[in-house]
């Protein structure tokens, strides 16, 4: 979060909400405490409040503190938010703990990390049984430096030799990123080209050439990660614009530190980014306010022709949000406005303001009245059929902000300065909020699909009754495999969708594909729409055929299209397909997560009996339910279901 204001740090009140245990205290000194008396592990979910609303000035600080964070010991509630990370480098790196550490925990996830041994980048990557990998982390993190090109070379050198040894390491590096295969997902940068290099070509002619040669090297590893969907490619020139200088000659030259902290600290935010996104927790609206966030001035004081648009430096700072925020939507992000003003006057500002960069069609909603920011949001929340925890609210504020993040903890919460719009754009997009592996066509459409589903929402309210609204609603289900194109989408499925998902397995493009492709194990994408218009690949089941049993290994389905027996029409399907193959029985598997309470009795519910004793689950935490053959899956009168055998 890049609010500037230190928050006190917090303690859980009776009701379960964060507040501020003492003004005196800052989060700095928190974590000092709780270092000093060997409870970092033990206060994760107090930790993830206080790094949260960090100020930047002291990230630095907090993470030399937590860089003997071990996750070893959390408390059982945490458990399922255990991150393993292993960190390999061409130098060294033990440095980056500590950043990776507090990144994770701000964004509540719990981390253990491992370090690999110095050097050894490469053998580690080709050696799955290597040390630094006996945790089972979830990723690998690889740091790269100009060494493993440098050490190719001899003095005197030139430019020829240079163009070979980057062609011997990139041979190099190819083999090691696939030898390290799909196992977890990797994370590498690009080389840095440090000033030195060129320096020590006299010649400008000589320099041009290493210059050229060096970015195509880069570009080529960047591009390694376009047909291999579990590595990530992290930009180091981009990190560089952010940083500053990308390490300290003397502690490169005399501890072989040839990555600088800053460095390590903006490597890590970025890989929280990635990590964020692979488990689930991308986020899905910008919620911003209007009055000194998206223009200047006071709507109410100034009328919708006198807010700061467009003239001069600080109207030109304002547009440029606007440009910003019409990229997210584009790209699926979807975009709401909360702001304490009368409505028509808001309203008006985009009628007929033409210094005006947005218009009402790029926002979901509008809501503009004098309730409290977090009522709203929650109201919002209810009409688009989204999670409270999937929105991020911008406002130039502290005392809106701190509302939010009082009553929404769950809500990220963004500060801004009204009285200085150039800062707006970086804090908007520093963290990430809305990265995502792949952006698909669903995602492009998603804009369109909600503002439908508040007209959902408003036939709802108007409906004499459940039944009436549902047989209103028209719902139409279609059940089929997907295409290969399609793969990307049922990825995000599975990493996207929380709270229905019976079982919460992420899994990438590539864990997709080969459960698609497996002699026994199969995925049935579906597809949804109604009156009002198509809600595009909703969810997804992967069956697995054991002998005369179908198991149900997963199933994930967007909240937009519950509560309309959907979830039922699919399960029907799904058995009436194994009865029709032959199958003895179904077998539907189920694994508690702290957001999918809502599922854990849509089996029981659909005829199906639990096959545990008193519903004890598994090692892994998992209840199964069975059907068996001559039972049936209770009808679902308000939906067409239309099953395809494989795509056209």
């Amino acid at each position: 979060m890049t609010d500037l204001v230190s928050t006190p740090i917090a303690d859980e009140n009776v009701n379960g909400d964060i507040r501020p245990s003492s003004p005196d205290v800052s989060g700095l000194e928190r974590i000092v405490e709780l270092k000093r008396d060997g409870r970092l592990e033990s206060e994760v979910v107090e930790l993830q409040s206080v790094l949260a609303a960090l100020p930047e000035t002291d990230r630095p600080a907090a993470s030399r503190l937590l860089s003997s964070f071990e996750g070893r010991s959390v408390d059982a509630g945490s458990a399922h938010r255990v991150v393993g990370v292993a960190v390999l480098g061409s130098t060294t790196v033990r440095g980056v703990t500590g950043a990776l550490t507090a990144e994770m925990l701000r964004h509540g996830l719990v981390p253990a990390v491992r370090v690999g041994g110095f050097g050894r980048w490469s053998l580690e990557l080709r050696d799955p049984s290597a040390t630094v990998f006996e945790h089972g982390p979830h990723l690998t993190l690889c740091l790269l430096d100009a060494s493993i090109v440098t050490d190719r070379l001899r003095a005197p050198w030139t430019v020829d030799d240079l163009l070979e040894a980057l062609d011997d390491a990139y041979a190099d590096l190819v083999v090691a990123v696939d030898t390290h295969g799909d196992a977890r997902t990797l994370v590498v940068n690009t080389v840095p080209l440090p000033p030195r290099i060129l320096a020590m070509l006299v010649d400008l002619e000589s320099r041009g050439r290493a210059a050229a040669a060096w970015r195509r090297f880069n570009t080529a590893l960047a591009e390694l990660a376009l047909d291999r969907s579990r590595l990530h490619v992290v930009d180091s020139e981009s990190i560089l614009c952010v940083t500053g200088p990308l390490s300290d000659e003397r502690m490169a030259a005399y501890a072989r530190v040839e990555l600088g902290d800053a460095f390590l600290a903006e490597v890590a935010r970025q890989v929280g980014h990635i990590v964020r996104s692979t488990r689930g927790m991308t986020r899905k609206c910008l919620a911003l306010d209007l009055d000194g966030t998206l223009w200047g001035g006071i709507l109410a004081e100034a009328g919708p022709h006198g807010i700061v648009l467009r003239d001069g430096p600080r109207g030109a700072a304002f547009n440029a949000v606007h440009d910003v925020v019409r990229q997210l939507a584009a790209q699926g992000v979807l975009v709401a406005a909360l702001s304490k003003n009368d409505d028509a006057a808001v309203r008006e500002v985009f009628a007929t303001n033409d210094a005006m960069g947005l218009t009402e069609d790029d926002f979901v909603a509008i809501i503009a009245n004098w309730d409290p920011k977090p009522l709203n949001l929650g109201e919002l929340a209810g009409r688009l059929n989204i999670g409270t925890d999937s929105f991020v609210f911008v406002d130039d504020s502290a005392s809106e902000c701190g509302s939010m993040r009082t009553a929404r903890p769950e809500v990220e919460v963004i500060r801004v300065d009204a009285d200085e719009p150039a800062l707006h754009v970086p804090r908007i997009l520093r963290d990430g909020w809305f990265t995502t592996a792949h952006v698909t066509e669903e995602d492009r459409a998603r804009p369109v699909r909600y503002r439908r589903e508040i007209g959902r929402h408003e036939l709802r309210a108007t409906a004499g009754s459940v039944e009436d609204y549902l047989a209103a609603l028209d719902t139409a289900v279609v059940v089929r495999a997907p295409r290969i194109t399609e793969i990307p989408r049922v990825s995000q499925i599975t990493q996207r969708t929380n709270q229905f998902n019976l079982t919460t397995v992420r899994m990438d493009e590539a864990a997709v594909t080969v459960w698609m492709n497996g002699p026994s194990t199969s995925v049935a994408a579906v597809w949804c729409s109604d009156r009002f218009g198509d809600h595009g690949m909703v969810g997804c089941l992967f069956l697995e055929r054991d002998g005369a049993e179908l198991h149900i290994r997963n199933f994930a389905l967007s909240c937009r299209v519950l509560a309309r027996g959907v979830e039922t029409a699919i399960l029907g399907s799904v058995v009436d397909a194994a009865w029709s193959e032959g199958a003895h029985s179904v077998v539907g598997w189920y694994r508690p997560s702290p957001k999918n309470g809502i599922v854990a009795t849509l089996y029981s519910e659909n005829g199906f009996c639990s096959a545990d004793a008193d519903a004890d689950a598994d090692a892994e935490g998992r209840q199964h339910f069975v059907l068996t053959a001559g039972d049936s899956v209770p009808p679902s009168p308000y939906v067409r279901l239309t099953r395809e055998d494989s795509p056209s």
